[in-house]
């Protein structure tokens, strides 16, 4: 019975986290810091050369620089990105954190 109040709980559940970016350490591809799973089952192809790519790989100036990726982004997967807060935090590992945790509510 637990296990069946967590799984419908799910969607109300995830959205009391919110995934940091500290050190920027995650994939950018095969992580699953979007919240409904990762990058790669979004798109049609990683670029060969961005296979090992980290999330710190393409934020600059705590944007998104997504200019110097060669794999595609449909628009879609753009739109979402720019809702992506990018709460960087150096001294603590990327990872799912619960928002009233992060902002020591």
């Amino acid at each position: 019975y637990i296990w069946q109040g967590i799984i419908a709980t799910k969607d109300k559940l995830v959205l009391g986290f919110n995934f940091v970016i500290g050190q920027g350490d995650a994939s950018l591809w095969y992580d699953s810091w979007l919240r409904d799973g990762p990058l790669c089952h979004k798109i049609s192809f990683v670029h060969f050369l961005e296979v090992d790519m980290r999330m710190r790989d393409i934020i600059y100036n705590d944007s998104w620089n997504i200019k110097q990726v060669y794999t595609i982004f449909p628009y879609n997967i753009l739109q979402a990105l720019r809702k992506v807060d990018l709460v960087l935090a150096p001294t603590v590992p990327d990872q799912w954190l619960q928002l009233l945790s992060f902002f020591n509510i």
